[in-house]
């Protein structure tokens, strides 16, 4: 049964050691991911079932099945078993894990990997017989994150030989690298915590997919704008603003607010102080942040954070209808 005491700093440590580093030391490498598949029969999810980010997430099953949707395909994933949520793809809300089955006859827990630049926003949530419930969420500082990710999604999106065991070791690597990390300050980062890697990926052909990408992994640096963005992937900043706003619709500063909205949504709901998260997502001070925060949310930081509270809280079962 899940506690409370599995959402703290130490008892997440515990079951990343515990059971999931321990379940890849033991286990091969061949079916680690879970693949979705397209399943004609089944209904597809209603637009309130489905969520978004623009963060990379990993969900690994510790015990039980569970069954999502993953960008309109089923995504069946069994006990030791990795679902790899690539940034931007629809998939299930927080609800039970349900798709086929009976509510009544699930049962699945799940650790939840929420992947950025610094680190790691993790927890546990359970599915029980009809009940889900989750833990609280918390911030691990991991700069190998990141890196490790690229590298899982790398290998699932050209496969090669020892695929499979690039992935596995990647997984593993980051396991570690969170299990030794240091849970987040509430209050304030010190300046070496903003340091993180950055991996080299691979070359972009279209302008807009470079910028993209080139602000998914740089967000967080300080003082990143037009300017910065343009000298990165070689361009002209008057083209790459026309051309951007022509094939996304969005300027190049309304896109870079929203990836920051987006990532400080979940390092408010894992209780990071609003200062804190300024700073981790790249904000020059909290006024900025709460600024731009409401032109994007339409509410303040502390009123969404009050709201997720309100919506999933801690310490109360709660009941979710079956899909």
């Amino acid at each position: 049964m899940l506690r409370e005491q599995d959402g703290t700093p130490d008892g997440l440590r515990r079951i990343i050691n515990e059971q999931v580093i321990a379940a890849l030391e033991k286990s091969g490498a061949r079916n680690l991911v879970c693949l979705p598949k397209s399943v004609c029969e089944t209904p597809g999810p209603n637009a309130e079932q489905i969520e978004r980010h623009q963060f990379s997430e990993l969900c690994f099953c510790l015990r039980g099945r569970a069954e999502m949707w993953l960008d309109n395909e089923l995504a069946v994933s069994e006990e030791n078993q990795l679902l790899v949520i690539p940034s931007g793809a629809p998939h299930s809300a927080a609800a039970l894990h349900c798709v086929t089955s009976a509510p009544d006859d699930v049962f699945s827990r799940l650790l939840w990997i929420s992947v950025f630049p610094f680190g790691a926003v993790v927890n546990v949530c359970e599915s029980a017989y009809g009940v889900h419930r989750g833990t609280a969420r918390q911030v691990f500082l991991s700069h190998h994150s990141q890196s490790c990710l690229e590298q899982i999604q790398a290998e699932l999106n050209g496969p090669r030989a020892g695929g499979e065991l690039m992935i596995k070791y990647a997984f593993m690597q980051m396991m570690v690298g969170l299990w030794r990390g240091q849970a987040a300050r509430s209050d304030s980062l010190i300046e070496s915590e903003l340091d993180a890697p950055v991996a080299t990926a691979e070359a972009r052909t279209s302008l807009s997919e470079r910028v993209i990408h080139h602000i998914r992994r740089c967000y967080y640096q300080p003082g990143l704008g037009l300017d910065g963005v343009a000298r990165a992937v070689n361009s002209n900043k008057s083209h790459l603003s026309r051309q951007f706003k022509r094939e996304t619709g969005m300027t190049v500063t309304e896109y870079l607010h929203k990836v920051r909205i987006d990532a400080a949504k979940r390092l408010l709901l894992a209780g990071l102080h609003v200062s804190a998260v300024a700073e981790y997502v790249g904000f020059a001070d909290a006024y900025c942040f709460s600024r731009v925060f409401s032109q994007v949310a339409g509410c303040s930081p502390t009123a969404y954070r009050a709201r997720g509270r309100k919506r999933r809280p801690r310490s109360k079962t709660t009941r979710t209808k079956a899909r």
